[in-house]
């Protein structure tokens, strides 16, 4: 007969969204006066010098050196190292500027973008206080760059709260691999909802601000029966229980064992959780001789 498995499991216990230089927008008006979306102006990921490991386009006259480091005698975009661009037949006029605040947004994207060359560049035109040009739609493109790999890396309570509950399910995925699927041991449902829900709890007490609903034991169910397809999840006397497919249905006194054991549990919880709460007091140093 298989084994009824006592429980045992340890508990662990802004975008900086910078405005444009000449002002990010919605559009970006070209001389002759028309526009076009800036979403519409491609990723600058395809041009030189841009995205760490991108290919030189040298397919024009000039070498890389010319294209990408010569600012000091030529009057270039910093972004795409070229004075002319044209986008849609449009062609594109060069800006300026050397307010520090333009320095520090621009030294912030390429840091965040890794791009060694152009931060170098940067660095340079600080100390000498020279004037940065670039294209407008370059700097929309690179700053479109930017707030992508920004927006991906930042991270919110949701995020954390996302990773607590996957760490909680990951290790009851754990438990039901070992004793389940391996030795064909029964597990009441309801008694793995409340460890869930008590971990989960511990976890929140340093987010207190987070909005998180407990689990409830049909979510859990739903979560269990997709990630294993050899178990199966059956009800007597009004509980459910985890079981291999295999596995006979149990007998009465294995339902009355796995109960006892849950109220243990249940037990548990609550001198662990009220030990939990209580003041710490630091020992006089005496005491602690």
């Amino acid at each position: 007969m298989p084994v009824v498995r006592q429980r045992q499991w340890q508990s662990s216990s802004t975008p900086l969204l910078p405005n444009s230089l000449v002002g990010v927008s919605e559009t970006v008006v070209f001389d002759d006066g028309s526009s076009i979306l800036a979403e519409d102006i491609p990723s600058t990921s395809y041009s030189t010098a841009l995205l760490p490991n991108t290919p030189i386009d040298v397919s024009e006259s000039e070498d890389r050196e010319s294209r990408n480091t010569s600012f000091d005698n030529k009057i270039i975009c910093f972004f795409c190292g070229r004075d002319r661009k044209q986008i849609k037949g449009k062609q594109q006029s060069l800006h300026s500027s050397n307010d520090a605040k333009v320095y520090e947004k621009i030294t912030e994207w390429v840091t965040k973008l890794q791009n060694q060359e152009l931060l170098h560049t940067i660095n340079n035109l600080k100390v000498s206080n020279a004037p940065i040009f670039y294209h407008h739609s370059c700097e929309v493109g690179y700053f479109n760059d930017y707030k992508k790999i920004t927006v991906n890396t930042v991270r919110t309570s949701w995020h954390s709260v996302r990773d607590i509950h996957k760490d909680i399910f990951d290790k009851i995925v754990s438990v039901i691999e070992e004793d389940v699927v391996k030795k064909r041991n029964y597990l009441l449902l309801t008694s793995y909802c409340d460890m869930y829900n008590n971990e989960l709890q511990e976890e929140l007490i340093h987010q207190p601000e987070a909005d998180v609903s407990l689990m409830t034991n049909h979510q859990l169910e739903e979560k269990i029966v997709k990630q294993f397809k050899q178990i199966k999840i059956v009800i007597k006397k009004k509980r459910k229980i985890i079981m291999h497919k295999n596995s006979t249905l149990l007998e009465q006194e294995d339902l009355k064992t796995l109960e006892e054991n849950d109220l243990i549990d249940k037990v548990a919880f609550i001198l662990r959780s009220t030990i939990l709460k209580m003041d710490k007091t630091t020992l006089p140093a005496i005491m602690m001789m």
